[in-house]
């Protein structure tokens, strides 16, 4: 079974400074994250980052015409543009996908993803 233990997303549509959202508690038990704030400060852009880093596309914003070039953070040029996860499992604990601006639908992955699309849920 695969835990989450810590999202890491930087430069991703309207998050350009790191942000960590960590799903244990102090003692390293798994806790919840409530994600609140007012409109235009990226709590869609979480949701966005997390389906990018499972499927490779944004279902919605497709279909509202978005391409993958639109992504990164405007202010970032395309660059350290990622979602990161660290999980609980003995052998995936680190799995990243980094926004490739040579190739915009194939980003770079690292760490044992393909374990991880295997024993993913989404």
């Amino acid at each position: 079974m695969l835990k989450i233990k810590a999202i890491h997303i930087e430069n991703f549509r309207g998050i350009r400074k790191p942000v960590v959202i960590s799903l244990e508690n102090n003692n390293g038990q798994a806790s919840s994250a409530l994600i609140y704030g007012q409109n235009g400060t990226g709590k869609s852009s979480i949701v966005d980052a997390w389906e990018w880093f499972n499927t490779g596309k944004i279902k919605y914003l497709a279909k509202e015409g978005v391409s993958p070039s639109d992504y990164p953070h405007k202010a970032s040029g395309g660059i350290d543009c990622y979602l990161q996860a660290e999980f609980t499992h003995p052998t995936i604990q680190t799995v990243k996908s980094l926004y490739n601006k040579t190739k915009i639908t194939t980003p770079t992955l690292s760490g044992n993803f393909s374990d991880f699309k295997i024993l993913s849920v989404y």
